[in-house]
């Protein structure tokens, strides 16, 4: 399959590491969709959305599954 950052290749959507599948297992974006990488558009995203995804990152990685959890939920209502 070709990287999402080659031209035509690659679908940003698809769980390429383990970190991208933890984060859409808790509704976040691969690191390609994020970055706006392959076929995904993701600039049309409110900043407060996205500081409420990387809130839920950190919380994430601190092991807060409850603040984790909250914070998805936040990002939901805002989109």
């Amino acid at each position: 399959m070709p990287l999402s950052t080659q031209s035509g290749g690659g679908d940003a959507n698809i769980a390429m590491s383990g970190q991208d599948a933890v984060s859409q297992q808790h509704g976040g974006q691969t690191a390609a969709a994020a970055a706006g990488q392959g076929g995904a558009s993701s600039g049309n995203h409110s900043p407060q959305m996205m500081a409420a995804l990387e809130r839920a990152r950190m919380l994430h990685q601190q092991g807060n599954e409850a603040g984790c959890m909250q914070a998805i939920g936040e990002a939901k209502r805002l989109r």
